[in-house]
């Protein structure tokens, strides 16, 4: 109770509203202290400005014998949740070297740190604590009251006036960001190394050779002082990851050149390898926090494990080029790839490609005038391999475990040593133009790409020991067409202006599911379900299966549709109706636009994102419409509760808001949201002074810039945000893309 409301008066009246006469603050007595509850803003109390500072420098030079590169950079971004930042150092170095007339070399190697504070539970408070909660503990004069740590925070534990929160108890998600740890600790060393021999006029032999190690760090900690750990004295966590890559190239390349004609081709090996070790302990009690989160700084073991895992691919590959006087093109290729992600009867594919182009505008009957200055028609077919799943799935995997002092074998995970590579095979055909000299410039391309042997996940009754494996279940289509204009709208010796965009108009859908996996029959489509998904021919590979909303009833109870005897019914029971088809995440039409000024030494540029189409799942939305039942109550809710259905408002879609609604937050396709948007993602001024001042400050290029990264967007629902999942709209649990605002200065000589 925040408010103090006169004698024999109530807080809420008859009519549901708040007593005007209450005021905010609440002075209460508890065991012989006074108290003031008093609400608080907790995402405004988590968040601050955070202040970004970036600085780079870049080095080059050489000869004709060598070439060298150096750069160095720091990066400290503070992030705008309390106790959330990143601080990175990078160092790079590249050189080339002749050293004989046929044998070049050279070498790269690049280093960063990276050390990062990754608090960001406020985000999620906005959600699961309702606005009327204190954030801190006041006095009876409303002073907020310290402690060792500073201010003191309420943990609805009984502590602020005895009173306990019935959400989020024993937890205060302002205080954990400042005094719990989430901290990764990461270096990455990357070298590549290549050798190049001419010999034989025609052939140029290259040896390519790369590592990548990546190490992090992580510790986790929580406080000893609050909360949930409080009575564990604190519990802290302590994981190292490592991954190496190794990369492996050898490449023979033929180049010949005579009249009209020239020829190109490669052969090649490459071997690919990498090596990922995790180790993870954690302990319970706290001997010295702030000063000792190791794990040796604590007493009482909780857990620990490690794990190592390995992956191979190895390629051998053919390609060749053929040019007829820089007008006719063709290209052929082929690839052999092996995995270790698959059993070794099925490890291999085989992969290919063809490709033509040619350029009309140079044949002699083209029309030569300054209205069509390049048309391009080329047209081409691939097949490429993915094996974009985890390791080892081909077989079954076990866990130990300790019986009686004992290793044992426990059944982890089902395997299929039937899978192997998924194919993908792309027809693109199009045209490249360039029109009202060289003004307006642009391409469209139409595209369909068949996916075979699609590596998913396929769910399994639990009662046969495990709840699904890995398979090559069918076959998906995806058709677009893609365009990309440019024009240079104005063009004079001091103005300029550019716009471009592009689309790309798509359609997906399932082209072949085996019979076996034909189990179930949706709105009279047979396939089978997988959570909120339905698999069937015909309609895109992501289509959402789910109960659907029909409104309300005229007492304001949820309506549900369902299948009976007398066709398409309706039910006020969630637990009656039936699944339907819901239709697809996947949007019809996605792209950008970007338009650029540049005026006497003035530069503006913008930058947009948009995306048309498909529906996505506000899980935010629908958490923030779930009525409260009896021992779950104090979270937040959607200002749309106030457009529920009542007496006085009888025509509202929003079922009557009450307590103990069991499916008011239900998953329907309600909660399905058009997940359109329009981002505008970057604005950029600068200016670039003129020669006179350059020159006499013995410059090449000064130029001054400030920079707003995500200046907006524009959604469906405000707070859904689209563009974060294929499936999801994210509604700020997590870190959102920031808006920041950068400045800089460009220096040549």
């Amino acid at each position: 109770m925040v408010y103090t409301v006169p004698e024999n008066q109530f807080l809420i009246g008859n009519n549901g509203r708040l007593n005007p006469a209450a005021v905010l603050g609440n002075r209460v007595a508890y065991d012989n202290k006074f108290y003031t509850l008093m609400p608080d803003d907790w995402t405004e109390a988590g968040l601050h400005d955070g202040f970004r500072q970036e600085y780079n420098i870049n080095i080059s030079g050489g000869n004709e014998k060598y070439t060298m590169m150096a750069s160095m950079g720091y990066l400290n971004d503070e992030g705008i949740a309390i106790g959330s930042s990143i601080e990175r150092f990078s160092a790079r170095i590249k050189a080339n070297y002749q050293a004989y007339s046929f044998l070049r070399i050279g070498a790269n190697a690049g280093y960063t740190h990276t050390d990062t504070d990754a608090a960001n539970l406020v985000f999620g408070t906005r959600y699961s604590v309702a606005p009327i909660y204190p954030l801190y503990i006041r006095d009876g004069n409303g002073t907020i009251l310290t402690d060792r740590n500073g201010r003191r925070y309420d943990y609805g534990a009984g502590d602020n006036a005895g009173l306990a929160r019935p959400v989020e108890v024993s937890g205060n998600s302002i205080q954990d960001d400042i005094l719990n740890i989430d901290n990764n600790n990461s270096n990455a060393f990357n070298i590549q190394g290549f050798a190049t021999v001419d010999f034989l006029k025609h052939f140029h032999f290259t040896a390519n050779g790369s590592a990548y190690i990546t190490e992090n760090r992580m510790k986790y900690a929580t406080n000893p002082y609050y909360g949930f750990y409080l009575s564990t004295g604190g519990y802290t966590q302590v994981s190292h990851y490592r991954t190496m890559d190794t990369n492996f190239q050898q490449l023979l390349n033929f180049n010949y050149a005579t009249g009209n004609h020239s020829i190109d081709a490669l052969l090649g090996h490459e071997y690919s390898r990498t090596e990922q070790t995790r180790v993870i302990a954690s302990r319970n009690k706290i001997a010295n926090y702030g000063h000792n989160t190791e794990v040796s700084g604590a007493i009482t073991n909780a857990s620990m494990s490690s794990r190592r895992s390995l992956y191979n691919v190895e390629g051998y590959f053919l390609r060749a080029q053929y040019d007829y006087s820089n007008r006719y093109f063709a290209s052929a290729s082929f690839r052999r790839d092996g995995s270790s992600r698959f059993h070794p009867d099925h490890r291999w594919g085989n992969f290919w490609s063809l490709g033509a182009a040619w350029i009309l505008s140079k044949e002699e009957w083209f029309p030569k005038n300054d209205k069509i200055n390049m048309l391009k028609a080329k047209i081409s077919y691939g097949e490429q391999g993915n094996d974009g799943i985890d390791n080892f799935l081909y077989t079954d995997l076990y866990s130990i475990r300790n019986s009686n002092d004992e290793p044992a074998f426990v059944f982890s995970s089902k395997g299929n040593e039937d899978i192997t590579w998924e194919t993908v095979g792309s027809l693109n055909a199009g045209i490249e133009f360039e029109l009202f000299n060289s003004r307006i410039r642009g391409g469209l391309e139409f595209y369909t790409r068949t996916t075979r042997d699609m590596l998913m996940y396929f769910s399994a009754p639990y009662e046969i020991g495990y709840s699904g494996y890995y398979d090559n279940i069918g076959d998906i289509n995806n058709k677009g067409l893609e365009l990309e204009l440019s024009s240079d709208i104005i063009k004079t010796r001091d103005f300029n202006w550019n716009l471009s965009l592009n689309l790309t108009w798509q359609k997906n859908k399932v082209t072949y599911l085996p019979e076996d996996k034909k189990g179930k029959i949706v709105d009279g489509h047979p396939g089978y379900a997988d959570a909120n998904l339905f698999y069937t021919e015909g309609l895109p590979v992501y289509t959402w299966y789910m109960k659907r909303y029909a409104g309300v009833n005229d007492k304001g109870q949820a309506l549900y549709y369902r299948n009976s005897d007398e066709g398409l019914t309706t039910t006020t029971r969630y637990d009656s109706a039936d699944y339907f088809l819901c239709g697809s995440p996947l949007p019809d039409v996605f792209g950008g636009f970007t338009t650029s000024f540049n005026i006497f030494g003035v530069d503006i540029s913008a930058m947009f994102n948009y995306s048309i189409g498909g529906k996505k799942w506000d899980a935010g939305y629908q958490s923030l419409m779930t009525a409260p039942r009896i021992g779950s109550t104090g979270f937040g809710f959607h200002r749309d509760v106030f457009n529920a259905w009542s007496e006085e408002n009888p025509d509202s879609n929003i079922p009557m808001w009450r307590l103990g609604d069991e499916y008011a937050g239900s998953l329907t396709d309600r909660y399905l949201i058009d997940s359109s948007y329009l981002t505008f993602r970057n604005l950029t001024v600068g200016y670039t002074f003129p020669e006179s001042i350059t020159n006499r400050l013995k410059m090449a290029k000064l130029r001054i810039f400030a920079v707003c990264e995500n200046v907006a967007y524009w959604t469906k629902r405000k707070g859904f945000d689209p563009r974060q999942s294929v499936m999801y709209g994210d509604y700020g649990v997590g870190y959102s893309p920031m808006r920041t605002i950068s400045g800089g200065l460009q220096v040549q000589f």
